[in-house]
C-alpha cells in the first residue's frame, strides 16, 4: 500500500471514529516501511451515584475498560442542581483516580442540590458519564457555648464583662456568621465570627435584686444550622458615688448670702452620667438649707443653690456646708462636707479717716486706703469729689499716688469701698496741697559776747507738716544752736565770738526745701584802746586815744600814782593826786576808793556821755594831778548807761605772793560791767608804769600783768579773776592792790 493510500484510509477511519464516539486513534509509518495499530473506543462510566453524609456525598460509577494495554483514571465533577459551573471534587484531569475502587469521597461537600458526573481518561482521550440523579447535602449541625469573665459587676461597669462565644460544628466546614448574647429580650453584644468575643455598653443593663440570665445564640450560616448554649448568671450591683459640696466664694459679707453659689458635684464610680432629669441635692448651711437640681455632664452631674440674705449671722467660725445625694435604682446615696465652710462678716467699713497733705510738684506720693470687714477682694472708686490734680486711685489696690500737679489745690472727696459680695462703705478725706516751704525770716537780732538766752525763731510759708531745720553753709556763733523741730536759733554766746554769716535750709515732709543766708552780728561789751604814756612826770598831761568814742560809750580811766607810807608801816590811802579829768564833753566822775601799797596808789575814773565824742577823731583826755601820775590807761566800754551805786564792790588789797587775787565782786544787777584797777610793788626803782600792759580781757582766765578790766556774766556765778605780775617774763614778788568798781550794762 503506498502512503498516499494508507493517508486516505486513515483520515477515513478518523472521521468514522470521531462520529461514533468521543474516543479515537491514530497510527504512524515510516517513510521505508509499514506499521499498522489497533484501533478502538473508550466508554463513558455509568450508574454515577451519590450518597449524602454530613458535609460529604460518597459518589460511586460503573468503570470502563481500557481500549489498549494501559489503565484508566477516573476524576469526578459536582455541579449543582440550580446551575452552575462544575467543580472537580475527586481528582482532577492533571491528578487522576486509579482505576478501582470506583468510588470517592466529596468532602467536605457544602449544603444544596448537586449532580455528579464521572469521566474516565486515557491517554489523551476521555469519556465523560450521564449525569447523576439530584444528590441533596443537608446543613451540618452545631453546638454554642458561652463563657462570662465575670459573673458580676456594678452599674455602669457591664462593658467590663468579656462575652466568650464559640460554635462547634457538625463537619469540617468553619462556621460563619455571628453569635448573639443576650438576657430576656434584650440583645447585649453580638460576636462576629470568627471573632469569639464582645462586650455590652456601659449601662446596658440596670442594677436589679436578681441575677440577670444570659444566653448566646448562633444563627447558622449557608453550611451550619443555628444553636443556643445554656443560660449564665450576670448580677449588676448599684453602682457608687462621690458627692462634692462647695461654697464659692467661701467668704460672705452679711446681708449678701444670697451671692454665694452652693455647689454640689456628684460623679459616679464607673463614670456614667446621671439621668438627664430629677436628680437633686439639699445642702445646709447652718441653720438653713437650699436645693440643687443637678444637671448631667460627661461622668458627673452639678447643680447649684444659694441662701435667702441674712439666715445666717456674723461669725468668725465658718458655718459647715453639707449635702446628701440619695441615689437611684441604679446608684448608691453618698453625703460630702465643704472643705472650708461658709464665712459671714462683718459690712465693709473704710478705716483710712486722714491722708497726708502733699506739696505742688511732690513726686512719687503715696497712701493706701484701709478697710475692715467686707469680703476680698475690695474694689476702691471715687464716690464723689475729686482728687488733687495729678493723682489717680488704683481700684485694685486702693493706692492713691501720682506726681502732684503744680497748680493742685486741695480737695475733699469721699471714697467708696465695694467688697466681694457687693457691701458698700463711704469715708470723707481730704489731702491738704501746700505749696513749697519759703523762708520768709531775713534777718536775726544781733547778740552781745557771753550774752545768755538768746533766742531767735525762724519762720517759713507752705510746705507739708512738719518743718525741718538745718544750718546748711557757715557756722552759728559758739555757744548758738539751731533746734531742727522748732527752728528757734538759741544758746549762751561764747566770751569771744564774732559775727556770722550762714545759709539756714529748711525742709518739708515731702522732701522740699529752701534756703536763707542770715547773719549774727556779735557785739563785745568794750572796746580796745591804745594810750599814749604821760611824758616825764608832769602833774598834768593829756593821754590821747587811737580811735574816736562811739555814741552811748563810756571811757573808763586808770591811773596809778605814788602813795605815802613809812618803811614801817602800811601803806595807806591816801587822797588822789588827780583833781580832775576832762574830755571832749564827756563828764568824768571818779569811780573808785584809792588803795595803797609801798610804791603806788591805783584808782578808777569813768567819763559816761550819750552822743559821739570826736566823731571816730582822736581824742584827748587831760587829767589834772597834784604830784606825779605814774601811769595812766583809757578803755572804752559800749552799752554802759551809768555807775551800780548799789553795788558792793570795794577796794581789796591781797597779800604779797607770786599769785595774788584781787577778791571777787558779786554784782548786785544782771549785766553789770565789773572793773578792776592793781599795781604791784617794784623790786627795782622802776616805775610801775614801765613795767606793765594793760589790757582789757572778757570773760577769760589766764595769766595776767597790770591792770585788768573784766566783765561778769550775772546770771551765772561770778568768777575770781587772777592777777599775775611778771618782771622780764617771770613771775616775782610783791604786794598788790586793787579797785574794783561796778557799771551796767544796757541790753
Amino acid at each position: 500500500m503506498t502512503r498516499r493510500i494508507a493517508l486516505v484510509i486513515l483520515t477515513s477511519l478518523f472521521a468514522t471514529v470521531v462520529a461514533a464516539s468521543a474516543a479515537w486513534a491514530y497510527f504512524t509509518s515510516t517513510a521505508t516501511g509499514s506499521g499498522s495499530t489497533p484501533i478502538g473506543t473508550l466508554a463513558a462510566p455509568t450508574a454515577v451515584s451519590g450518597t449524602p453524609g454530613v458535609g460529604l456525598v460518597d459518589v460511586t460509577w460503573t468503570g470502563v475498560t481500557a481500549p489498549g494495554l494501559d489503565g484508566v483514571g477516573y476524576y469526578v465533577t459536582r455541579t449543582p442542581a440550580a446551575g452552575g459551573s462544575a467543580v472537580d471534587v475527586c481528582g482532577s484531569p492533571s491528578a487522576l483516580l486509579a482505576a478501582t475502587p470506583t468510588a470517592c469521597t466529596d468532602s467536605p461537600a457544602p449544603a444544596g442540590t448537586f449532580t455528579y458526573a464521572v469521566t474516565a481518561a486515557y491517554g489523551s482521550w476521555t469519556s465523560t458519564s450521564a449525569a447523576s440523579d439530584d444528590v441533596a447535602v443537608s446543613k451540618a449541625a452545631t453546638a454554642t457555648s458561652l463563657a462570662l469573665s465575670a459573673s458580676s459587676t456594678s452599674y455602669g461597669g457591664e462593658g467590663s464583662v468579656t462575652f466568650t462565644g464559640s460554635v462547634v460544628p457538625g463537619a469540617s466546614f468553619t462556621p460563619t456568621g455571628s453569635i448573639t448574647v443576650t438576657t430576656g429580650s434584650t440583645d447585649l453584644c453580638t460576636i462576629t465570627l470568627p471573632d469569639s468575643t464582645c462586650a455590652t455598653s456601659a449601662t446596658m443593663l440596670g442594677a436589679s435584686g436578681s441575677a440577670y440570665g444570659v444566653h448566646a445564640t448562633y444563627s447558622g450560616d449557608g453550611e451550619f444550622t443555628g444553636s443556643t448554649s445554656s443560660s449564665h448568671d450576670l448580677t449588676v450591683t448599684k453602682d457608687s458615688t462621690t458627692t462634692t459640696v462647695a461654697a464659692v466664694p467661701d467668704t460672705v459679707t452679711f446681708g449678701y448670702e444670697s451671692t454665694t453659689a452652693l455647689t454640689v458635684s456628684v460623679t459616679t464610680g464607673n463614670g456614667e452620667a446621671l439621668p438627664a432629669t430629677g436628680e437633686t441635692a439639699t445642702v445646709h448651711a447652718g441653720t438653713t438649707s437650699c436645693i440643687a437640681t443637678l444637671t448631667p455632664g460627661g461622668s458627673s452631674a452639678s447643680g447649684t443653690c444659694s441662701i435667702a440674705a441674712s439666715n445666717l449671722g456674723v461669725s468668725s467660725t465658718p458655718y459647715d456646708v453639707t449635702t446628701t445625694y440619695t441615689g437611684d435604682t441604679d446608684l448608691t446615696s453618698s453625703t460630702a462636707t465643704a472643705a472650708t465652710g461658709l464665712t459671714v462678716v462683718d459690712v465693709p467699713t473704710v478705716i483710712t479717716s486722714s491722708l497726708p497733705a502733699a506739696t505742688q510738684t511732690q513726686v512719687g506720693y503715696s497712701q493706701t486706703l484701709a478697710s475692715a470687714g467686707g469680703s476680698s477682694p475690695i474694689s476702691w472708686s471715687i464716690f464723689s469729689g475729686t482728687l488733687p490734680t495729678g493723682l489717680t486711685l488704683d481700684g485694685a489696690s486702693g493706692s492713691i499716688s501720682g506726681t502732684v500737679d503744680p497748680a493742685a489745690l486741695t480737695e475733699s472727696f469721699t471714697v467708696q469701698a465695694t467688697d466681694h459680695s457687693g457691701a458698700t462703705a463711704q469715708a470723707a478725706l481730704t489731702i491738704t496741697v501746700y505749696a513749697a516751704p519759703i523762708i520768709t525770716t531775713t534777718s536775726l537780732a544781733s547778740a552781745r559776747a557771753a550774752e545768755t538766752g538768746y533766742s531767735q525763731t525762724l519762720a517759713a510759708t507752705g510746705g507739708t507738716p512738719d518743718l525741718s531745720w538745718s544750718v546748711d553753709t557757715g557756722v552759728l556763733p559758739n555757744g548758738l544752736a539751731l533746734d531742727s523741730a522748732t527752728g528757734v536759733i538759741s544758746g549762751t554766746l561764747g566770751s569771744s565770738d564774732a559775727t556770722s554769716t550762714f545759709t539756714v535750709i529748711v525742709f518739708d515732709a515731702n522732701g522740699l526745701s529752701d534756703t536763707k543766708e542770715l547773719t549774727i552780728t556779735v557785739t563785745n561789751p568794750f572796746v580796745r584802746q591804745s594810750t599814749t604814756k604821760p611824758a616825764g612826770n608832769a602833774s598834768s598831761f593829756q593821754v590821747t586815744l587811737s580811735n574816736g568814742v562811739s555814741a552811748g560809750h563810756a571811757l573808763v580811766l586808770s591811773v596809778s600814782q605814788a602813795c605815802t607810807r613809812t618803811s614801817s608801816t602800811p601803806a595807806t590811802a591816801v587822797d588822789s593826786h588827780v583833781t580832775g579829768v576832762t574830755g571832749d564833753s564827756l563828764t568824768w566822775v571818779k569811780a573808785t576808793a584809792t588803795g595803797c601799797s609801798a610804791n603806788g596808789d591805783a584808782e578808777v575814773w569813768y567819763g559816761l556821755g550819750t552822743t559821739a565824742a570826736g566823731a571816730g577823731a582822736k581824742i584827748t583826755v587831760s587829767l589834772n594831778a597834784t604830784a606825779e601820775v605814774q601811769y595812766a590807761n583809757v578803755a572804752e566800754y559800749a552799752g554802759v548807761t551809768g555807775i551800780d551805786s548799789a553795788s558792793g564792790a570795794t577796794a581789796s588789797a591781797s597779800a604779797s605772793s607770786a599769785t595774788v587775787s584781787p577778791g571777787s565782786s558779786t554784782p548786785s544787777a544782771a549785766g553789770e560791767l565789773v572793773v578792776s584797777a592793781a599795781y604791784t610793788t617794784l623790786p627795782t626803782g622802776t616805775s610801775l608804769a614801765g613795767l606793765v600792759d594793760p589790757f582789757v580781757p572778757l570773760n577769760l582766765v589766764s595769766p595776767y600783768r597790770g591792770f585788768g578790766t573784766y566783765a561778769v556774766d550775772a546770771t551765772t556765778t561770778p568768777l575770781t579773776y587772777s592777777f599775775t605780775q611778771k618782771v622780764g617774763g617771770t613771775p616775782t614778788a610783791g604786794s598788790w592792790a586793787s579797785v574794783i568798781t561796778a557799771f551796767t550794762l544796757s541790753s
